[in-house]
């Protein structure tokens, strides 16, 4: 198109003579119509992607069955801290404080786990753990009372379970 062309077109429109210029206002009407319809089912889909519960949100799951030996294959301890794990039918030894137990493993891997309030099993029985990984610092080993070898043994691996829920299997 050429400038004359253009501004034959702004007069026409100018003019009321609007109707000369039907394929023009059809072009324009489809791509205002497209243009909304791809935004708004765009929009619901983005929306409704967003909003669905199937995104972890702030921790990743560890699917670890029964043995505590699962939780390290194939992952080093400080790529799991603020992982939610899950142990089924532990061994839980206790340890040297009424909140301190080990869960162990038929292969003998052990975890230090720590739980919080009533849900401590009071001695050496199996159970299903839910919990976070969590470092492991000088300050809380010294809490625990754990003896040079088992303060060793912590520090090696760095990491320890703090259980959210202790479920003893009768």
């Amino acid at each position: 198109m050429d400038v004359a062309k253009l501004e034959q077109i702004k007069n026409d429109l100018l003019n009321g003579e609007i109707l000369k210029h039907r394929r023009l206002l059809i072009a324009t009407g489809l791509f205002v119509f497209a243009f909304w319809t791809v935004t708004i089912v765009g929009g619901y889909f983005l929306v409704t992607h967003a909003m669905d519960d199937n995104h972890i949100t702030a921790q990743r799951g560890v699917n670890t069955p029964t043995q505590v030996a699962l939780l390290f294959d194939g992952h080093r301890p400080f790529e799991l801290i603020n992982s939610l794990v899950f142990l089924n039918r532990v061994k839980l030894e206790p340890g040297a404080v009424s909140s301190v137990y080990y869960a162990g493993d038929d292969a003998g891997e052990r975890l230090l786990v720590v739980t919080h309030g009533s849900n401590a099993p009071t001695n050496e029985s199996v159970a299903n753990v839910m919990g976070t990984v969590r470092p492991v610092n000088a300050e809380l080993l010294k809490k625990w009372k754990l003896n040079k070898e088992e303060q060793k043994a912590v520090k090696a691996q760095g990491v320890y379970l703090e259980a959210d829920s202790v479920k003893v299997q009768k």
